[in-house]
């Protein structure tokens, strides 16, 4: 039985909603909603696996890399190896190229030297600002004629370069027991000499 009574006009009576309707239409709203909340749900369970992936991908590759270089280790070590022997032998090459053999430089002065002159001195040392020697000769002479001539002789030697006479000085040489007593210019004293002269490397075919 009903508690209300319609009297209208049957022309003008508003038909009763449906409730049905907004049910159904409530339904869709939700499911939309679950539809897009699964849908970005999917993308980031897409996008974590793809990150898994490509790491798992990245630690084969540096796994890949090590393992390579464990293999060539030994090689590369090897390689180091001969490099610092290599360059070694090639700086003792030009050591051993550019070096004269001390015996051929005293056997030349001894063949330069002219009998009226004697050395009490003969020194080697290396060169200021390069890696060459230099050699210091004192000895003394009858005259300065004959240090004059030992000089000349120097210069012209394939042995010795930059040839310079430090001083040459009547008396400033002592020791003269070395030399023959035959005269007077020695008895007055003799010529006291000092002679610096680059060495240069020994000609082709010289032996120390």
């Amino acid at each position: 039985m009903k508690d209300t009574v319609n009297l209208l006009p049957r022309e003008i009576r508003r038909p009763a909603a449906k409730p049905g309707r907004l049910v159904r239409l409530a339904a869709l709203v939700v499911i939309a909603a679950i539809a897009v909340a699964g849908w970005k749900r999917w993308e980031q369970y897409a996008a974590d696996r793809e990150k898994v992936r490509l790491a798992g991908a990245r630690d084969a590759v540096q796994a890949e890399i090590a393992k390579i270089n464990a293999e060539i280790a030994p090689f590369r070590q090897a390689a180091e190896v001969q490099r610092g022997e290599a360059a070694a032998l090639s700086t003792l090459r030009e050591r051993a190229a550019g070096r004269t053999r001390f015996s051929a430089v005293l056997g030349e002065v001894g063949r330069l030297a002219p009998p009226s002159l004697w050395l009490s001195s003969l020194e080697s040392k290396p060169s200021d600002g390069d890696a060459g020697q230099t050699i210091d000769l004192k000895g003394a002479a009858y005259s300065h004629e004959n240090v004059t001539a030992f000089v000349s002789s120097l210069e012209r030697s394939r042995l010795f370069s930059n040839v310079t006479l430090v001083y040459a000085e009547r008396g400033a040489e002592h020791g003269r027991s070395a030399a023959p007593a035959a005269k007077e210019e020695e008895k007055a004293g003799g010529v006291g000499f000092h002679i610096s002269a680059r060495i240069v490397r020994s000609p082709l075919g010289t032996r120390g």
